[in-house]
């Protein structure tokens, strides 16, 4: 008896260890690359045997200096040598895991099974190389007259197209002759491929006339040729029209200027009921839909410690909390509580924000306000100073990578660019910033004041694009400034208190989460 018990216990404990193992698709999956390498040495065998074939056939001979010169045989050798390799692969790397068959090992055996597969599908590729390469010249022996003439025309397409490119170069060039290096280094490689095509026609045209002639034309010659010139139109085609799209971007201007601010903070309250005189114990939880509240609620009730309990109901209600915060929630406690519950408990569930942004958007020399914009909380952070200044802008003459995002005064990245102004001397013999009559919208965006050279040398060299400026000394612009305190007071973030804190307040503070409720609760 104390046997067979034994034997039992051991097959039942056999059968859940099974239930452990790797998942079954995958162990299928595995079973099925096992099968594809097999069918793959197979085909590889068969295309030997093809060529072999075919070497002995009439036909051959006309394919015979093509196969020794590109070693047809060696390709098939590098399909065996890549099966040999995916062979070794699941040998090594797939077949222990296989064996060991634990399932926290799946992702693992996932990994293996990914780098068979694709060793496999190269395998496969390259033991078509043959036959197609045969297919190939078979056809531009059959139709060389109409390929030439399709090259011929691929490489007119090729040669308009950089052309015309070309045109919109130069004049990019022209106008903006800082950026001379940088077209030229991105139009060679164009160039460069326009000369390829070009020595390429030349051999497909040698070896057409040798094919019309009845001489030894050289088919591998003529077809990679025209291949390579049609290769080379697409490829022209994608390059100038990205060239063509890039420099457009030189004859743009625009610019974000933060004009207003906004936080809107969520509450969410959690509720526990039960009944004190139910037979069993039987407990209903609650929560409540998200309560939007003012910051000053919302940071208190932040930096509680989590899982405080809010309040208590028996009957009446039990604040733990400022009466004012507690007011601002303002829900019903009751609310689709049963009406045989007389006690009930409530917790913070969840907190939450939603950070806005207003911008002024300067596109030329036009302007135009947004609506409010939801941002994420770091990009609320990194421009909260910011209010009243540029915080992205890409003056004409520069690329969009090129584009500024560190905080800088408004219109500040567009002094010193000859499209918006000039410089001018004061009485006292001051170099200024005149804006052109279209752009002088950016000196009251300053204030009515000037930039001074001092003061964008002083930006230019230590800060431009690399990090905020808020002026020379005390902060001259941003949100805390005097500028910002005075032209943004009637903005909401001037109206919500905004400039009553010298710093950020509640993002960030208290618990890093909350949920779940008091750790204890009952009767």
């Amino acid at each position: 008896m104390k046997l067979k018990a034994l034997f039992i216990i051991l097959l039942a404990l056999s059968l859940s260890l099974a239930g452990c193992g790797l998942p079954k698709d995958l162990k299928q999956e595995a079973e099925a690359q096992d099968q594809r390498i097999n069918d793959l040495a197979m085909k590889i065998t068969e295309k030997r045997n093809s060529l072999e074939r075919f070497s002995k056939s009439d036909e051959f001979e006309k394919f015979a200096k093509y196969a020794e010169r590109e070693d047809w045989k060696g390709w098939l050798d590098e399909a065996q040598h890549m099966l040999n390799k995916g062979r070794t692969d699941y040998d090594q790397k797939v077949a222990p895991l296989l064996e060991a068959n634990k399932k926290d090992q799946a992702s693992d055996l996932i990994r293996a099974l990914g780098n068979v597969r694709g060793q496999l599908r190269k395998t496969d590729q390259a033991s078509e190389r043959v036959e197609k390469r045969i297919a190939f010249l078979k056809k531009t022996m059959a139709e060389a007259e109409p390929m030439v003439e399709k090259a011929e025309q691929d490489f007119t397409a090729l040669t308009k197209q950089t052309d015309s490119t070309s045109q919109v170069l130069e004049k990019a060039k022209a106008d903006y002759p800082d950026k001379i290096q940088d077209i030229d280094a991105r139009f060679a490689p164009v160039l460069d491929l326009g000369q390829e095509s070009a020595q390429a026609l030349d051999k497909a045209h040698a070896q057409l006339e040798m094919h019309k002639s009845s001489e030894n034309a050289d088919y591998a010659v003529l077809g990679d040729s025209c291949t390579l010139i049609e290769k080379d139109n697409e490829t022209v085609k994608t390059e100038c029209a990205a060239l063509e799209k890039r420099s457009a971007e030189l004859y743009k201007s625009y610019s974000k200027v933060l004009d207003d601010m906004r936080v809107d903070y969520f509450v969410t309250i959690g509720r526990t009921s039960w009944d004190n005189n139910a037979e069993y114990d039987r407990e209903n939880d609650y929560t409540y839909p998200p309560k939007q509240v003012d910051a000053e609620s919302y940071e208190i009730l932040a930096n509680l410690p989590e899982n405080t309990l809010l309040a208590r109901y028996r009957g009446n209600f039990y604040s733990s909390v400022d009466s004012r915060v507690w007011k601002s929630l303002n829900f019903n406690p009751t609310l689709e509580m049963s009406a045989w519950d007389d006690e009930a408990e409530f917790w913070i569930s969840d907190m939450d924000a939603k950070f806005y942004h207003k911008y002024l958007i300067i596109e030329g020399a036009d302007q135009k306000k947004t609506d409010w914009i939801e941002v994420d909380e770091d990009a609320f952070d990194k421009y909260e100073d910011a209010l009243g200044m540029t915080i992205m802008s890409k003056p004409y003459g520069m690329y969009e990578d090129e584009a500024l995002t560190e905080p800088m005064p408004p219109g500040m990245e567009y002094v010193g660019n000859s499209k918006y102004g000039e410089w001018r001397q004061d009485s006292g013999g001051r170099s200024f910033w005149h804006w052109y009559g279209q752009y002088a919208f950016f000196r009251m965006l300053m204030g009515n004041r000037h930039y001074y050279r001092g003061d964008y040398d002083h930006w230019r060299r230590d800060y431009r694009g690399r990090r905020p400026y808020y002026g020379r000394g005390s902060d001259t612009w941003g949100t805390y400034s005097s500028h910002g305190r005075t032209t943004y007071s009637n903005s909401h973030y001037g109206r919500s208190g905004g400039f009553s804190r010298s710093t950020p307040t509640v993002r960030g503070s208290g618990p890093a989460s909350r949920g779940g409720g008091p750790g204890t609760r009952g009767k």
